[in-house]
C-alpha cells in the first residue's frame, strides 16, 4: 500500500488508450479535480482503470463520447467513467460485475466476462465499492461505472 496520485494514474492509463480511442473516433474528456491522492496498491488500481477503459473502447459506438471524473470528498475518493452506449437491462445492471456475465443482446465484442469481476474484487480488497448506472451523456444514452474508496 502506498500513497499515489489517482490523477497521474488516470492520465497515464488514458494516454495508453489514445490509439484505440482514435481508431473508434471516441472523444475523451478528463475532469479530475485537483491532485486526487489515495492510499492503495497502485498496480492493482491501474488494472481497475485499464479494465474500465477497455470496456469503454469495446462497447462505445464509433464517434462516441467518454468522460472520466475523479475527485476527493471528506472521507473518500470518487471515480466515474461514463460512455455513450446502449443502456444496460435491469438484469445487466444487477449482474454486470458477476463472473462470466455478458449482456449478449447489447454486447457483440469477444470477452472473457471477467474484467469487471476483477475490478469488483480489487476494489473490495481496498475497502471500496463499485457501481454501474444507466445515464445520459451529451443528450445520448450512456452507461456510468464508478467507485469510491476511503482516502
Amino acid at each position: 500500500v502506498e500513497n499515489f496520485s489517482l490523477r497521474e494514474l488516470t492520465e497515464y492509463v488514458a494516454q495508453k488508450f489514445e490509439p484505440l480511442l482514435a481508431e473508434k473516433d471516441l472523444t475523451l474528456q478528463l475532469n479530475i479535480e485537483g491532485d486526487v491522492r489515495m492510499n492503495g496498491d497502485e498496480a492493482r488500481m491501474e488494472q481497475v482503470i485499464t479494465n474500465f477503459m477497455s470496456n469503454v473502447v469495446k462497447y462505445s459506438p464509433a464517434g462516441g463520447q467518454v468522460r472520466i471524473r475523479a475527485f476527493s470528498g471528506r472521507t473518500d475518493v470518487y471515480f466515474t467513467i461514463t460512455n455513450t452506449a446502449k443502456h444496460l437491462s435491469e438484469e445487466g445492471l444487477q449482474k454486470v460485475f458477476d463472473s462470466f456475465y455478458r449482456e449478449d443482446s447489447a454486447r457483440t465484442e469477444k470477452s472473457t466476462g471477467l474484467g469487471l469481476t476483477i475490478v469488483k474484487r480489487i476494489l473490495s480488497l481496498h475497502s471500496g465499492e463499485c457501481y454501474v448506472n444507466n445515464t445520459v451523456l451529451h443528450d445520448q444514452p450512456a452507461v456510468e461505472f464508478g467507485f469510491n474508496l476511503p482516502i
